[in-house]
């Protein structure tokens, strides 16, 4: 395998104690798929981990947010403008 990598110009790798090649990092198209499916964008490992993290965090903030609205509404929808004993506001 080592004598491949050196024809082929690539180098080999280690992640997490696994040997690999390095793979093409860049856009690309998978032609088993039309072109909008099989668009696909290889990034580094590195850059990998910090888009999940964020993603991650953006998710849980925008999760967070439509709870806020869906409580909101919800109170609004239960409002009256009838007025109403201290056993029903409790």
């Amino acid at each position: 395998m080592i004598a491949v990598l050196r024809r082929t110009g690539l180098k080999s790798s280690t992640y997490f104690g696994v040997a690999s090649r390095e793979a093409y990092v860049g856009a690309w198209i998978h032609h088993g798929k039309c072109s909008i499916v099989g668009a696909t964008l290889t990034v580094p490992p590195h850059t990998g981990r910090i888009f999940t993290a964020t993603l991650a965090l953006l998710v849980g903030v925008t999760g967070g947010h439509f709870w806020s609205l869906v409580c909101c509404i919800l109170h609004q929808l239960r409002t009256t403008c009838q007025s109403k004993d201290g056993f029903y506001h409790q």
